[in-house]
């Protein structure tokens, strides 16, 4: 099996997550076999060596999606507000000034709950969310923004664009290289790509590939995946476990990406974790516990 991102074919084997739950889906479709991983040798990305079943992706998503208890439910809806929230307003903050022009058309695709479009809203952009999960959609219209529900891989999106923005959803759709040629389709020459991923590499940060992930990136397997598909990268920021990568539509040479190094970072996670993340993440909870008692 090839890069997904590249074509490579030389790769290494990564660590991933093994979930009891998505392997019994997987055995009720008569899927027993190992779920590997494997590490680009040339670009640097994470791909998945194997090919994924659409009916168990759909169960992860409901799962996800749904809870027994009624009290948790709302306790997960109200935190995911609250970081869809300040996400959005660490999008505007970012993006916004590096547009071609102060106010124009914003498009977010993979626009979750809908606060970036929100944001962008109240700043002045004409915005529009697309999102494939229906559940989104009351949310939504309690928000006030425009916002369409389906694939974006299908769905008829007129051009014309000054950011075409996606925030933690790159790595769950079907093609990561499609999605980024469909992105630049829309955008206006001007434009810009406003992409923001999890940094899988940082300290704090324990996530392993999954059955559900697409691809897995970092920052620098990221921008070599951007400007593969035509752009040349013009910002990158790092901030609370997040990494805003901005690009325009253009020829750029590649950036360079540390394979070895990556395929580190994968390997010792468990315990960089284990040393230094997970006790470093209970001294700033209670750290805030005291602050907010204060």
């Amino acid at each position: 099996m090839t890069c997904p991102i590249c074509g490579h074919a030389a790769s290494w084997p990564i660590p991933c997550r093994r979930e009891p739950e998505v392997d019994r889906w997987r055995a009720e479709r008569g899927e027993t076999g190992p779920t590997p991983w494997r590490l680009c040798q040339r670009c640097g990305n994470g791909y998945p060596a194997f090919t994924q079943d659409l009916a168990v992706l759909a169960r992860i998503w409901e799962a996800n999606r749904t809870r027994d208890d009624p009290a948790k439910a709302a306790a997960l809806w109200a935190e995911r507000r609250r970081i869809a929230r300040l996400g959005g307003e660490r999008a505007v903050a970012f993006y916004g000034p590096l547009a071609a022009v102060r106010t124009g058309r914003f498009l977010d695709i993979g626009c979750g709950l809908g606060s970036t479009v929100r944001a962008f809203a109240d700043a002045g952009w004409d915005a529009l969310g697309v999102d494939a999960d229906p559940a989104t959609k009351p949310v939504h219209e309690e928000f006030g923004i425009a916002s369409r529900i389906g694939q974006v891989e299908t769905l008829d999106l007129e051009g014309g664009w000054d950011i075409v923005h996606s925030a933690h959803a790159i790595y769950f759709v079907t093609d990561p290289m499609a999605f980024l040629a469909r992105a630049r389709s829309v955008l206006r020459p001007d434009g810009l790509l406003a992409i923001t991923i999890a940094d899988v590499m940082a300290w704090d940060d324990s996530t392993e590939p999954a059955y559900v992930h697409t691809f897995f990136p970092t920052g620098q397997s990221m921008a070599y995946a951007i400007t593969l598909a035509g752009f040349r990268v013009v910002a990158t920021r790092r901030a609370k476990g997040s990494i805003h990568i901005a690009a325009c539509i253009g020829a750029a040479p590649m950036p360079p990406v540390s394979p070895w190094m990556i395929r580190l970072g994968h390997v010792s996670r468990p315990l960089r974790y284990a040393l230094v993340g997970r006790p470093m993440t209970i001294l700033r909870r209670l750290a805030k516990k005291a602050i907010g008692r204060g």
